[in-house]
């Protein structure tokens, strides 16, 4: 059905979540949104009928959420050091690793699955994990917002704000 909610332009779908919305997924196919809150509450929607269909609990504040290019995989970064990958279907835990480098708030996956990359916030640094959350390489950089992985994994996308001057570098990963 389609809403009007005050001067905003007509919407299809109105979805109360409930809480403070930190990051928002939508599904490979357009039928599930992927939902995390500032509280620690991951949740999985039916886009078409906006009924949750899983919330899971987690420790502290969700600073980051990603889908893998697949979809099946879904990636959390949630109390400034937790690493969590999960089954997208089930909104189960298949895997969780501390952060070996700090207050860790940004991540990004290579679409091949086979790398990660994470940001630590206090010292400015970039870590590469493996999927298996090994630790491969680091990164210098300063004032990271974002970062994104190129489509064929030979770039890396750095947003920064520096002062109020919003800027980006690309990083040759090669």
């Amino acid at each position: 059905s389609r809403n009007k909610v005050g001067n905003q332009p007509e919407c299809f779908q109105t979805i109360v979540v409930g809480n403070t919305v930190q990051n928002i997924i939508v599904s490979i196919d357009g039928k599930h949104l992927f939902v995390s809150s500032g509280t620690g509450l991951l949740s999985k929607w039916d886009c078409e009928t906006g009924k949750n269909i899983a919330s899971v609990k987690l420790e502290g504040d969700i600073q980051a959420l990603q889908l893998s290019s697949d979809g099946r995989r879904l990636y959390t970064i949630s109390n400034w050091k937790t690493i969590s990958k999960w089954s997208a279907s089930k909104m189960k835990i298949l895997r969780t690793n501390e952060s070996e480098c700090g207050r860790t708030t940004e991540l990004t996956i290579s679409l091949d699955g086979k790398s990660m990359y994470i940001t630590a916030w206090l010292t400015g640094e970039i870590h590469k994990l493996t999927n298996k959350f090994k630790h491969v390489k680091k990164f210098e950089e300063n004032n990271i917002q974002h970062i994104r992985v190129s489509k064929n994994g030979d770039k890396l996308y750095i947003g920064k704000d520096t002062h109020n001057n919003q800027t980006f570098t690309v990083a040759d990963l090669n």
